[in-house]
């Protein structure tokens, strides 16, 4: 038999109201698209030449401007995966309720 840790968490949905399984899945899905969104930006960033993505104004600091805009996907990126754990774990505990 394998090992582990079993606990319960408290985990609270901020800012959101859902009335019912259809609109979990949605949000569900939601989420999961805008992960898809923002990781096909970071790897655009990444594969791109540097000069043809920067704007004007930051022409003089390139890589500060780039730096600044991963900075800001990762954040995104990481807030969008807790939120989509935090819905999945809604989602297993609605299921339970309901078996």
């Amino acid at each position: 038999m394998g090992y582990g840790i079993d606990f319960t968490a408290d985990i609270f949905l901020s800012r959101v109201t859902i009335n019912n399984e259809y609109e979990l899945d949605s949000l569900i899905e939601e989420t999961e698209e805008s992960i898809a969104t923002t990781k096909t930006s970071l790897s655009m960033l990444a594969s791109s030449n540097i000069r043809d993505v920067t704007p004007k104004e930051w022409y003089e600091e390139p890589i500060r401007w780039v730096q600044r805009q991963v900075d800001d996907l990762l954040q995104v990126l990481s807030d969008d995966i807790q939120f989509l754990q935090n819905l999945r774990y809604y989602k297993e505990y609605l299921d339970a309720q309901n078996h």
